[in-house]
């Protein structure tokens, strides 16, 4: 997952990953990330520490808005580059 920029509450997807734990989760391109579990993403540093604290094959519960809904999808995160 890759993003291009911060703004106001969450952080917006610039890319995904393909065959990532991201793209089986169905996030996209464009997708705003609000919240990682009980974690609040209010920027990159914000969804680097949610991450952080996690290790390959957990389950994140991602929150996110995709045109003005909200979404909520079950991500298994991979191994780090």
């Amino acid at each position: 997952m890759s993003t291009d920029g911060e703004g106001g509450e969450g952080l917006r997807i610039g890319g995904v990953v393909s065959d990532s734990g991201a793209e089986r989760g169905g996030l996209r391109a464009g997708d705003v990330v609000i919240r990682i579990d009980e974690s609040g993403i209010g920027g990159f540093e914000d969804l680097v520490a949610a991450l952080g604290r996690r290790r390959p094959g957990e389950t994140a519960r991602v929150v996110y808005l995709r045109d003005g809904e909200l979404f909520t999808a079950p991500i298994t995160l991979g191994e780090r580059p």
